[in-house]
């Protein structure tokens, strides 16, 4: 009877993030600017409810490293599993800022990084941002404190059988556009995946192109006669003839520039991009999308929230923008 009362109840799990993003300049304000060339900023803090829980779930966050002042935040020490921490009723912003801190994750400031190509699903690995005319950024390693990852634990008080959790709504507020370079990498053993909380259908991002990432000209950066590919390509077509004239742009930005005259463009149409793929939250929020099992013992979901510095939104029009993110989880049937 207790299993079929569980089961038939829907438990909700909220996870609120606030982010504001500013940008952090070095060296001389010349030309056009994102996170490509300045390594753009998102100051973030965690603020009102992070994760609460109902009565028959509980939450707590994995550490690898040993959260020694626990107990000033509240966080009581699992009695079996000493990388695991409790929150009482949920886990607060401070209990999680801890967490971060304690292992070296973005707390108050996220860079923008970049998946480079992926399928839906499938391991996620995040790289740093481009530097002038050199693309070795496609095999970096992004560091812990561009982004956040947050290890939740759940496990149900008196169910002994598995129960299904999903994500069941996303909430994105903004400002501006940034929300629509957020991105979040579920992460457990049932599954795993990429989706955009603000954009509806499953998509992509181009993780190739060309930029003006040169501080001291309106162009697209060049080399030896030819615009410099950056990111990630199938393929590579050059035009046959050089550009001739040169066209203003609008609100030029590092994607948004002007190709030289006498430099040898990129033929997009002939030339293949490489793509970061992700869902949309209509393929999340339909409960036919489970991403974890849940019971009595310690049920893992990481959650990694990034943004993804390919998408254009990313640019100086975002200047001290933010964007606010609600989670919601559902344990059912």
């Amino acid at each position: 009877m207790q299993q079929n009362t569980l089961r038939n109840r829907n438990i909700y799990v909220s996870v609120g993030v606030y982010v504001l993003l500013v940008l952090s300049f070095s060296g001389t304000l010349m030309g056009t600017y994102a996170w490509y060339s300045y390594n753009a900023k998102a100051n973030s803090s965690f603020r009102g409810t992070a994760v609460s829980d109902r009565g028959d779930l509980r939450i707590g966050i994995y550490s690898e490293a040993e959260l020694l002042n626990a107990d000033s935040v509240e966080l009581v020490r699992d009695n079996d599993n000493p990388n695991v921490y409790w929150g009482n009723k949920g886990l607060k912003p401070e209990q999680i800022t801890y967490y971060l801190k304690s292992n070296g994750y973005a707390t108050n400031c996220m860079n923008p990084v970049t998946s480079g190509s992926r399928n839906y699903e499938g391991n996620l690995k995040l790289h740093s941002y481009p530097t002038a005319l050199d693309n070795s950024f496609i095999t970096s390693t992004a560091k812990l404190s561009d982004y956040v990852k947050i290890p939740l634990v759940f496990s149900t008080t008196g169910e002994t059988n598995k129960s299904n959790l999903y994500i069941n709504d996303a909430n994105v507020r903004s400002n501006g556009k940034l929300s629509e370079a957020v991105r979040i990498f579920v992460d457990s053993d049932l599954t795993n995946f990429v989706f955009a909380p603000d954009i509806a259908n499953d998509s992509y991002d181009d993780v190739g192109g060309i930029l003006n990432l040169e501080l001291n000209d309106p162009y697209y950066d060049f080399s030896s006669g030819y615009e410099f590919p950056y990111g990630e390509f199938e393929s590579l077509v050059y035009k046959s003839e050089r550009t001739s004239s040169e066209v203003e742009v609008d609100n030029p930005s590092t994607f948004n520039a002007i190709h030289k005259s006498g430099i040898y463009a990129i033929d997009f149409e002939s030339s293949v991009v490489k793509k970061s793929y992700f869902y949309g939250y209509e393929s999340i929020f339909n409960k036919e999308k489970a991403i974890a099992e849940v019971d009595g013992g310690y049920n893992m979901v990481d959650l990694t929230i990034y943004l993804e510095g390919w998408n254009k939104t990313l640019d100086n029009a975002e200047i001290d923008h933010f964007f606010n993110l609600d989670l919601t989880f559902e344990v059912g049937a």
